[in-house]
């Protein structure tokens, strides 16, 4: 069972679909003119939710690239994501491997989700599962949902790792958990259908140490 991710993209636009029409965008793209990085990023995602502008891929690329090349690690991950599905730009799968390098440098957690799913499936890189598990669990550890799916089916599947029903139990729990409050159903099904496919496999005893281990994560990454 392999997951296909969402893109940072994807992610940023859910939640700022109606950012244009709560800003003036002439003032936006003013400041984006003159070089304002975060205002270049927010303009990206306007164009490419068409929110306040006309939907506009190309735009959204090239606001996103510039606000990427002035360090911003979600304009990163942004241009990232556009080069890996060709949105706006050719599609360039070694180029957005890089891009999410310099975003994961900076400790972006969606950065560590893509870049490992490019390592799983070789993508742009050369094919490295192991490598993918690391990125994914760093993705996972910054709350990445996306992340905590994958890192749950290469442990089902021994992808990169031991096969561990267990572990992988502990990190399709702490994503159903986690992405209850969603609006991204197609995530939730994902979830929720790999979570029931793999307690099909294991006894009672493993389940309820798979529990165990999700709620001992939750409560230790609990906000003090």
């Amino acid at each position: 069972m392999k997951i296909r991710l969402f893109t940072a993209l994807v992610w940023a636009t859910l939640f700022v679909t109606n950012l244009a029409s709560a800003l003036d965008v002439n003032e936006l793209r003013s400041k984006a003119e003159q070089g304002d990085a975060a205002a270049q990023y927010e303009l990206a995602l306007a164009y490419d939710a068409g929110s306040g502008v006309q939907k506009d891929l190309g735009q959204a690329a090239n606001w996103c690239l510039k606000a990427a090349e002035q360090g911003h690690a979600a304009a990163q991950n942004c241009i990232g994501s556009m080069y890996q599905y060709g949105d706006g730009v050719p599609m360039d799968e070694a180029a957005a491997a890089a891009w999410y390098e310099k975003s994961a440098a900076q400790d972006y957690g969606e950065a560590y989700t893509n870049l490992g799913y490019l390592y799983d499936l070789g993508k742009g890189v050369s094919q490295d599962r192991a490598r993918a598990v690391e990125l994914y669990l760093k993705g996972a550890e910054k709350g990445s949902l996306n992340a905590m799916l994958n890192v749950g089916v290469s442990y089902w599947q021994g992808a990169g790792v031991a096969v561990d029903r267990v572990e992988a139990y502990k990190w399709l729990d702490l994503a159903r958990f986690y992405s209850q409050r969603s609006e991204n159903m197609q995530l939730k099904w994902r979830v929720r259908g790999a979570l029931d496919e793999l307690q099909k496999k294991m006894s009672k005893a493993e389940i309820r140490e798979g529990k165990q281990r999700s709620k001992e994560w939750d409560a230790s990454h609990r906000p003090r």
